[in-house]
């Protein structure tokens, strides 16, 4: 009787990367690129390149104006390149807000000299600590906001739309106009790009790869995209929103509390109605998540908890459902060897070949996820290491959500402020 439960298990979970790895949505993850100009494929000239047919770009008066928004904090390393490339695009008529989120770096100085150099840049400073109920990063964007609709009401000049940024975030010339173009081309009210990544150490690589293969599964861009479906993942890095969907929810405030805003703005916008597009791009914008390990640490156990929500029933199912697949998944095979030698029962025989299946699946799924984010070839054999890294910050990150509190760019959330 065990024998036959061993193999119902092993079915079991054949089954489940079966699924995910045969998922033609979850493929699709990889292959939706908004790039500007949509690269042809090998052998096709671009006149006649069948995947991306190609369009007319829209004069500069009809393309609408736009505001970046972009909160930072402590971000001196970064906005002496990503300040002037946000003020550098090739686009007609559009302005930067960069919100200094009570720096204590050299970020006053910096964006002084800048907001000197580019008559579109507003600079803003934000002293005044996040009221109850509101965290950081959502405090700091709506005081952007704000400064926005003061500086809309002296000059008259009005935004119709709204781009959402992160201060650690490159963007090549091209970026806002092929974003708007991707939008006016859909018709879209939210257009959200996943920037290609840029790495360090191996433990970033590990993390980040296991992150997006858990953004692949539980958030696959086509369902993100679907009128019908309730869910959504849109990126921090880079979301284009139609301003007056985004007012309509009353701006940040309707996640003034959460700590992974961007997932949960995205999912009040497509609620209110909006239709939402969503790519991945390896030439408009690329970032370095986390500078070192303690970087990543404290980011990740920040998000992480967040991430579910605060859902104990989803954290015991994700942490038994890793342990068994992700993190033994590479041990079945030799650990089921013993017993098909010593017994040659039917059971045993069918447990190893599902085992060897399910290894097979686990490695050629990963294979095709560090190639999609750009990592070398030995990372196609990160699944369990990655995994056990990322379930451990998982768990520190519900520690601090009980107990710690967590912590990031120096400010701390406490559980009662999201």
């Amino acid at each position: 009787m065990l024998d036959w439960i061993i193999v119902a298990f092993f079915t079991c979970l054949a089954l489940a990367w079966a699924w995910i790895y045969f998922s033609p949505t979850l493929r699709n993850n990889f292959k939706q690129r908004i790039d500007w100009p949509p690269p042809p494929p090998p052998g096709f000239p671009p006149e006649v390149n069948p995947s991306n047919p190609p369009t007319t770009p829209h004069t500069d008066a009809a393309l609408p104006r736009v505001a970046i928004v972009c909160p930072g904090r402590n971000e001196a390393s970064w906005i002496t390149s990503t300040v002037p490339e946000m003020c550098s695009q090739d686009y007609p008529d559009y302005r930067v807000v960069y919100i200094d989120d009570h720096s204590s770096d050299d970020t006053p100085t910096i964006m002084a000299k800048l907001a000197a150099k580019y008559p579109h840049l507003l600079s803003v400073r934000n002293e005044i600590e996040p009221p109850p109920g509101w965290v950081g990063k959502c405090w700091a964007v709506q005081t952007g906001v704000n400064a926005l609709r003061d500086y809309e009401q002296r000059t008259g000049w009005h935004a119709d739309f709204l781009c959402f940024t992160d201060a650690d975030i490159h963007w090549e010339k091209p970026c806002l106009r092929g974003s708007v173009e991707h939008q006016l081309e859909h018709n879209a009210d939210v257009v959200s790009v996943f920037p290609q990544l840029e790495f360090g150490f191996v433990a970033e690589k590990l993390a980040i790869l296991i992150m997006v293969i858990a953004l692949g599964v539980f958030f696959p861009f086509q369902k993100a995209m679907d009128p019908k479906h309730p869910g959504t993942v849109t990126a921090g890095a880079f979301m284009l929103v139609r301003r007056k969907l985004y007012e309509s929810i009353g701006g940040h405030e309707a996640v003034k509390g959460q700590l992974v805003e961007d997932i949960n703005l995205g999912r009040a916008l497509k609620a209110a109605g909006g239709k939402i597009r969503i790519g991945a791009t390896k030439t408009l914008l690329r970032c370095r998540m986390y500078e070192d390990f303690a970087d990543l640490w404290e980011g990740l156990t920040k998000n992480a908890f967040a991430g579910m929500e605060n859902r104990h029933d989803f954290l015991l199912l994700l942490s038994v459902a890793t342990i068994l697949s992700n993190i033994l998944g590479s041990l079945y095979p030799l650990l089921l060897l013993p017993w098909v030698i010593t017994t040659q029962s039917p059971a045993a025989w069918v447990s190893l070949a599902l085992a060897c299946v399910i290894l097979l699946m686990q490695l050629r799924m990963m294979n095709a996820v560090r190639k999609a984010i750009g990592l070398s070839w030995p990372y196609t054999l990160g699944l369990m290491p990655g995994s056990s890294l990322y379930l451990t910050i998982v768990w520190a990150s519900v520690y601090r959500h009980h107990f710690g509190g967590n912590v990031w760019k120096g400010r701390a959330f406490k559980m009662s402020d999201a």
